[in-house]
């Protein structure tokens, strides 16, 4: 150890190869396709960030584990990619530059965030955004302000609701949204499941008769 720390020509006495080159091995959580420029893809890979395909070269994007990736559908240098626990970022050349929509969100004490957070654009409108957390949040100016629109409950003797799992916005009416709540065990929490039909105002809990393990 003393080598090591001390000595600045130091050399380990076995030598590595890299053998990964060309190894069809990466993870990816989810991707995003392009609706104006087929062929263009955003992915979010487990542990090595997320990458862009522009039809003919990768490159890489945001840092962290990639999750969530969304491609605007009129502008393919629009990008919205995210990190583990709901960290959410937006490049509008592309990926080449990128900033942090999701503060709000992140800073709230009352607000858990999974893993793999569900976000996405209101089918039709690209520029309103939807994410999932321990409650809806909605932006209509493209990520810059975001306003809760559920108050679902806490769980069991805390002060903040189990995270989002999964988000759906019906195409033909985006006023229809289900938005489920993963089961969380040490807090005795069981899954939900919660419907609204006029986005956001009223909302129902559609859970009974769901397995409540899943």
């Amino acid at each position: 150890l003393d080598d090591i720390f001390n000595d600045p020509d130091f050399e380990w006495p076995t030598v590595w190869e890299d053998l990964n080159d060309g190894m069809q091995i990466t993870s990816f959580y989810r991707l995003g396709l392009s609706l104006s420029n087929p062929g263009a893809t955003l992915a979010g890979a487990q542990d090595n960030s997320t990458f862009i395909f522009d039809g003919t070269n990768w490159i890489t994007a945001f840092g962290g584990d990639g999750m969530e990736a969304l491609i605007q559908p009129n502008d393919p240098l629009h990008l919205y990619g995210s990190s583990q626990f709901g960290r959410i970022v937006r490049s509008t050349d592309g990926g080449y530059t990128y900033e942090t929509i999701s503060q709000q969100m992140r800073n709230d004490p009352n607000e858990l965030s999974a893993w793999t957070t569900p976000f996405m654009m209101e089918p039709g409108d690209p520029g309103v955004l939807y994410a999932g957390y321990s409650n809806l949040w909605k932006s209509t100016d493209d990520g810059l302000n975001w306003a809760k629109i559920s108050n679902f409950p806490y769980m069991p003797n805390t002060s903040f609701g189990a995270p989002a799992s999964a988000l759906a916005i019906s195409p033909s009416d985006p006023r229809a949204i289900y938005m489920a709540r993963r089961i969380y065990h040490s807090f005795g929490q069981p899954s939900e499941m919660w419907r609204t039909f006029d986005g956001g105002t009223t909302w129902t809990d559609v859970t009974a008769g769901l397995p409540d393990s899943l």
